[in-house]
């Protein structure tokens, strides 16, 4: 019996209005039976699905907000996932080492590889990659959404070089765990994935560790934060002064007054808050299978 999806593709997202026709002309050429829902509100989806009967997987098409904005609905629903990475950054393809080749990522959904992924969860919001604040929160709020849809990670870099110039530390209180910190800080992200950010890699990171990942950015100056670069670009942390880095599975933020989260890129919640581990929640198509341990 072949293959039946749900398609949900964000045509808001880079690439998704234009690519939309040839991701169901390849799903349909490997073998996936597909029915659109694109245009479908969140809410509706777990009746679409009764309604079109034998859905056996779920493909969403966009970026990493596209996934983000969908996980309740997704969790709820309990199936596989199939991603097809048509947005700007597209962190959690790259971190399941998806291809940005749209045949090749049909091809991926359709040979049936599945691995169970980790998320986390912030004030009551699931999320994939990551949730942050301060100097992130900027990043987004200055990026020109017409300008990030023609340039795509350039328009990230870009904006990137002009708000760190502008960017000051704030006092904020972190646990990790049992273990608690005062700290003058230009950024906190708590990281799932290996990948965040558009540029961002961690190479000590994995989805499916079973842990969080708290980075608070401590560098005392413009000049201190520029020799910070490198290491966010190449994901190489260990000793790099300006940079703090805990592991756990629950972490709390303190902020003197409230500061925004984004999650994924999407204005999710504000501080004071709470973040869990979530492990094992999420089961998605990936070209590798799932790896035992």
């Amino acid at each position: 019996m072949a293959a039946r999806a749900l398609l949900l593709i964000n045509a808001r997202s880079r690439n998704g209005s234009a690519q939309k026709q040839a991701a169901i002309d390849a799903l349909a050429a490997s073998g996936i039976d597909v029915v659109d829902a694109s245009t479908l509100p969140a809410q509706e989806l777990p009746e679409a699905i009764r309604r079109a009967g034998n859905i056996d997987r779920i493909i969403v098409g966009g970026g990493d907000g596209t996934l983000n904005r969908l996980l309740e609905v997704l969790m709820e629903l309990k199936l596989p996932v199939g991603i097809l990475p048509l947005g700007t950054a597209n962190d959690l393809a790259a971190t399941l080492h998806i291809p940005t080749n749209l045949e090749q990522a049909c091809a991926v959904i359709a040979n049936g590889n599945v691995q169970r992924i980790d998320l986390g969860w912030v004030n009551g919001k699931h999320y994939v990659n990551e949730g942050s604040l301060g100097l992130s929160n900027h990043l987004v709020g200055n990026l020109d959404p017409t300008l990030k849809k023609r340039l795509g990670i350039l328009a990230i870099i870009s904006n990137f070089a002009r708000v760190v110039r502008r960017a000051r530390r704030f006092r904020a209180h972190l646990r990790c765990d049992d273990k608690t910190y005062d700290v003058r800080t230009l950024q906190v992200t708590v990281g799932n994935g290996e990948r965040f950010g558009g540029f961002i890699k961690i190479l000590d990171a994995d989805i499916s560790d079973h842990r969080l990942d708290l980075y608070s950015l401590e560098a005392r100056s413009f000049f201190e934060f520029i020799k910070l670069v490198p290491a966010l670009v190449h994901g190489r942390y260990i000793d790099i002064p300006g940079v703090r880095i805990e592991h756990g599975r629950e972490i709390e933020v303190q902020t003197s007054r409230p500061r925004p989260i984004y999650t994924d890129g999407e204005l999710a919640t504000a501080t004071p808050a709470v973040f869990r581990l979530v492990p094992s929640a999420l089961e998605v198509f990936t070209p590798r299978p799932q790896r035992e341990g």
